[in-house]
């Protein structure tokens, strides 16, 4: 008898360690921070949060609305409290369903926020979404010789309506000595179709248009891009996550968690390519190639970027006032824009992984970013 156990106990020990591992791999993640490179490098809380549904004004479709869609087919959102729900409405009439209650989020271009925030609507940005995403495009004759803005003296420009970039551009075109206000004509059309067959049929020289519409739009045409517009402006702003300014009052822990989500899903964007492609592939139904080019390429679309980058809006909301673009009141645009929303759910990501570098990367972005306000 006393043989048969001492066969038995090193198999009962084996057992129990193999038990062991089994149940540590189904228990619920504790407290307790892990190592941000194993695995997906993230933490979820021991007790799940109640949650609370947030309305995203944004196609789940669109890349530059990667980050969020990143964290909600990962289960960040869920695991931080957010029931999140991706809806579509665009330009003002989502800044409308902002103000109506009838959506939480608007993930597209600051220049209708920026424009809210001058008429003190109750609309407010809460950090951002994503940056660049345009180019100048013309006809291969003309590409280098409009390379240098000295040259877009006399010339006429197409462009779209509440266009960010363009106003960007221009600021860079009085810096090169050329008045946009007075050595340029400007011609605005309803779309970015009619913009690049402005260019194709010469009813313009140069046009700003979105770098997604490139490979569909201005490639078959046979037109070539100048330069992106990220060369003459880095990092210049372009999406920015806006949501109701009374309710971000209210209930402002929810928007912490939304970021405190949407940073570990940022990691994921940052560090796994392979994995952050497959699962946009799967839920936005975009090509894996045009995700890889848009995301990860040298000279990308439209960066992500969850940062609010205060400083990048006052400059673009001046220009915008300073071109009559949007009614020039009194108004204090970072009024419109709470920076601490992020800033919170960097210090609460921060905690979690202390040693992880990317975020004290974006800890000191942050404060160069957003030094107006600091």
């Amino acid at each position: 008898m006393k043989k048969s156990l001492r066969l038995l106990l090193p198999l009962l020990l084996a057992a129990t360690i193999l038990l062991t591992a089994c149940a540590g791999s189904t228990a619920p993640v504790t407290d307790t921070p892990v190592n941000p490179d194993a695995g997906t490098g993230v933490e979820t809380p021991a007790t799940p949060k109640p949650l609370e549904t947030i309305r995203f004004n944004a196609e789940i479709s669109s890349l530059r609305a990667a980050v969020p869609i990143l964290a909600k087919e990962l289960g960040f959102f869920e695991e931080e409290g957010i029931d999140a729900v991706f809806e579509t409405a665009a330009g003002a009439s989502g800044l409308a369903a902002i103000i109506a209650d009838k959506s939480d989020i608007q993930v597209t271009g600051v220049y209708q926020t920026l424009a809210s925030i001058a008429k003190d609507d109750d609309v407010i940005i809460i950090g951002g979404t994503a940056a660049e995403g345009s180019s100048a495009i013309a006809k291969p004759e003309n590409v280098e010789r409009l390379k240098d803005l000295k040259n877009w003296k006399g010339i006429s420009v197409a462009t779209t309506p509440m266009n960010n970039a363009d106003f960007v551009t221009r600021a860079a075109v009085l810096a090169a000595g050329v008045d946009p206000s007075t050595e340029i004509t400007y011609k605005e059309y309803d779309s970015t179709d009619l913009v690049v067959q402005a260019i194709f049929k010469g009813d313009a020289d140069v046009a700003i248009i979105v770098n997604d519409s490139l490979k569909q739009l201005v490639e078959p045409l046979g037109l070539e891009v100048v330069f992106p517009v990220a060369d003459i402006a880095p990092m210049y702003v372009c999406c920015r996550h806006t949501a109701r300014k009374s309710d971000v009052l209210a209930n402002r822990e929810k928007y912490v968690n939304i970021y405190i989500a949407e940073l570990r899903a940022y990691k994921i964007y940052k560090d796994d390519h392979d994995q952050t492609v497959a699962i946009l592939h799967e839920a936005a139904k975009q090509d894996e190639d045009y995700i890889i080019n848009y995301l990860y390429a040298e000279g990308s679309s439209s960066p992500l970027t969850l940062d609010p980058s205060l400083n990048k809006i006052k400059n673009l909301y001046g220009l915008l006032q300073e071109w009559d673009k949007i009614e020039d009141t009194n108004a204090d645009v970072t009024e419109g824009i709470d920076i601490t929303i992020y800033k919170d759910a960097l210090d609460e990501i921060i905690r979690r992984y202390p040693d992880e570098p990317l975020y004290k990367q974006l800890l000191e972005e942050y404060q160069a970013n957003n030094s107006d306000a600091l």
